[in-house]
């Protein structure tokens, strides 16, 4: 197996970066399929064994009338009762021989139901549990409760066996009389669900993972559809896996002086009609002898699929005079992406990317914000400079000069080297010359001396900057006049939500005007539509996602407070930094 399923995520994010068609990149999200939900433990009916499930809508738990398993789960065969055992045999039996092709597109549902019963967590309703191959086994946990008023699969299946039909989604709260198909809508209001009675659906599939949590049978959780790869083919072509099977010693690997394995030298390559490979037929190459006691054994008659040696040669060929290695570390050119046994994720993002005018002539500035040291930094800032030149060359558009600026906000001086020559680990001396260096703009913003910067422009960025990083708004209200891209760009760089047109009209702004104006319309907004979603935005780009309660605990947390996380904003590395302040 190849463990795809460890790149999920980075696979997923880096669809942004692919010049595809729209829809081609919803393919391939989909095939990676990443859903949000929780996973729920249902105890047996009169037993201490459970069954957990995997749903998408935690919200709907008081809707689950009846339970499904894939016909492979674990527990399948033992949740049969003497009353059900042979129906339920052979229904396995019969789900074995479909493809989860077949299983999935099957118009017509069809299952068994195992005599056994789980019990409801929230509200003690007994669940009968079926099986249904229309449940996949490698999909969440190979168990599904199933909600049929808010699931058209689960509807058909609970109509044909007749299965009651709760709803607890409601349009306006109504509920539907002698419903005929599954509510499917995405928003509605709570009914038949106890405490839940009256909420938005919307809301309570956020919050209903954490609620199962503090309850004690559940957890939130995320899922993918995407599975590892099968690495095996049952065919002749592709190149040998070079393992011996021995009934004393197990799986053992061909030793190296045997290597490399050479598919047999024969005249046909027919399959056996047994589902195993035609390998498994050429006896003269399947008997062999146990690398290890001798005795005999049979070879791995599974290929690897082509594509996995198909191109070892270019690798070869990098370091084609190593008589010791295929190709050494320090050659592999495929480490400078990543550690091979410890892959890393280039990062390719800025925290601030800024196309500005000065004197009429346009440069691109990068920010990005720093508070701890970075050995790497040098190379992040390079990368990212490199990709956007690429991207205006890509884009057949003018080429604009690019500035970075690393804001160091850091307690202790900055001590990293600066130029590229400084970082490297060594430079043959004939290689020097032909070596670009490159410099890395580092400013500390909390303790350089505006006072010694000579350009004005400059030393008002820089001014307005420490006030902002102090929380000093009587420094941001000194009473002078500044440039208004000045002001901008000082904006820009503490990521502060301010917008041209919530300043003075002019080239020049009384600073006292321009925060009084600024104040006021976070003021009139309200925190809900200024400073909060500007700081949700802020907290999502450090920290991902953040929940429920604590958007909650924003939305009612003063105007005050908000602007206190703004200022710590590059301090905040996890949601308890967030609530030390707000609290």
């Amino acid at each position: 197996m190849l463990k795809i399923t460890a790149y999920a995520d980075r696979l997923l994010a880096d669809l942004d970066k692919l010049d595809w068609p729209e829809k081609v990149k919803k393919m391939q999200a989909d095939w990676i399929g990443k859903s949000y939900g929780a996973e729920v433990d249902f105890k047996l009916e009169n037993s201490d064994e459970k069954i957990t499930v995997y749903t998408t809508r935690p919200d709907t738990l008081y809707g689950a009338t009846f339970m499904v398993l894939a016909p492979e789960h674990a527990m399948a065969k033992a949740l049969a009762t003497d009353e059900t055992r042979a129906d339920v045999e052979e229904y396995i039996q019969m789900a074995a021989n479909k493809s989860s092709v077949d299983r999935l597109q099957g118009k017509e549902k069809t299952g068994v139901f195992t005599g056994s019963y789980a019990i409801n967590p929230l509200n003690g309703a007994k669940v009968p549990i079926w099986l249904s191959d229309y449940v996949l086994a490698d999909y969440g946990t190979g168990a599904i409760m199933c909600v049929p008023a808010h699931d058209d699969r689960d509807f058909a299946f609970a109509t044909k066996f007749n299965i009651p039909i709760i709803q607890v989604i409601a349009k306006d709260g109504k509920e539907i009389e002698n419903m005929t198909e599954a509510y499917t809508e995405a928003v509605g209001t709570m009914i038949n669900s106890g405490e839940w009675n009256g909420m938005e659906s919307s809301v309570l599939k956020k919050e209903a993972p954490h609620i199962i949590e503090e309850k004690g049978f559940g957890r939130a959780t995320v899922n993918y559809k995407l599975r590892d790869w099968v690495f095996s083919r049952q065919r002749y072509w592709g190149e040998p896996i070079p393992i011996v099977h021995c009934p004393d010693c197990g799986a053992v690997p061909v030793p190296e002086d045997q290597l490399p394995l050479l598919l047999p030298d024969v005249e046909s390559y027919e399959p056996t009609g047994t589902g195993e490979s035609p390998l498994a037929a050429i006896d003269e190459w399947v008997n062999t002898t146990c690398p290890c006691c001798g005795k005999p054994a049979k070879r791995e008659t599974n290929t690897m699929p082509q594509w996995a040696g198909s191109s070892w040669y270019f690798l070869r060929y990098i370091d084609n005079k190593n008589d010791k290695e295929l190709v050494s570390r320090e050659n592999d050119l495929s480490t400078l992406i990543g550690n091979v046994d410890d892959p890393t994720e280039i990062k390719r993002y800025r925290d601030v990317v800024r196309k500005a005018s000065i004197h009429g002539d346009y440069v691109i500035i990068g920010v990005e914000h720093q508070s701890t040291f970075d050995k790497n930094m040098i190379f992040r800032i390079l990368n990212y400079d490199a990709m956007t030149y690429i991207n205006q060359v890509e884009s057949k558009k003018e080429v604009y000069p690019v500035g970075s600026f690393v804001f160091y906000t850091g307690d202790e001086e900055w001590k990293l080297p600066e130029t590229l020559k400084e970082t490297l680990k060594s430079i043959p001396s004939e290689m020097e010359p032909y070596i670009n260096d490159w410099r890395l703009s580092v400013i500390d913003l909390k303790t350089m001396d505006a006072r010694k910067l000579t350009n004005r422009r400059l030393k008002d960025v820089v001014e307005i900057n420490q006030s902002m990083f102090a929380g000093s708004y009587d420094g941001l209200r000194e009473n002078r006049k500044i440039e208004t891209e000045s002001f901008m760009m000082a904006a820009t760089f503490t990521r502060t939500n301010i917008r041209r047109e919530d300043l003075p009209e002019g080239d020049e702004i009384n600073m006292c005007k321009a925060m009084d104006q600024l104040f006021q319309r976070f003021e009139n907004q309200g925190i809900e539509k200024g400073k909060l979603n500007t700081l949700k935005e802020l907290l999502k780009v450090k920290l991902g996602t953040l929940s429920s309660p604590l958007e909650k605990q924003l939305t009612e947390t003063s105007l005050e407070k908000l602007n206190e996380l703004t200022l710590n904003i590059f301090n905040i590395n996890s949601e308890e930094d967030v609530l030390k302040i707000i609290n």
